[in-house]
């Protein structure tokens, strides 16, 4: 498969399997390996903690953060755990060789898209 096309909350789950899924392959590519890879340790992350607890518990700095950085918003704050939930700061030179495709996906859901020097294009 080269492309994988997700909408909305969809795009966390697409991406969380695109970062998996050279693993997925080396493992059988199929329904097992499917589930060990990527079904059951996306499932142990959202079942290990509340994301909006967690997002709101760090509400307290926000205000020091804008006063920091203008740009920041709440929509960041959550992009940023999203990254750290399901994504382990990846960044666009390790994801898989189409990246062409696979970058829009990643990107809508919230992944952090930077390169080691700085973001993606």
């Amino acid at each position: 498969m080269d492309v994988l096309s997700t909408v909305s909350g969809g795009s966390i789950v697409g991406a969380f399997a695109v970062t998996r899924w050279q693993q997925w392959i080396h493992a059988g590519a199929d329904g097992h390996a499917f589930d060990q890879v990527i079904a059951h340790p996306f499932l142990q992350r959202i079942q290990k903690g509340n994301f909006i607890f967690e997002w709101l518990l760090r509400s307290p700095l926000w205000p020091l953060r804008k006063a920091i950085d203008r740009q920041f918003t709440r929509s960041q704050a959550a992009a940023e755990l999203i990254d750290r939930w399901f994504f382990d700061g990846l960044n666009c030179d390790q994801l898989p060789e189409r990246r062409n495709q696979l970058l829009i996906v990643l990107i809508r859901c919230g992944m952090s898209a930077k390169k080691k020097t700085g973001r993606c294009n």
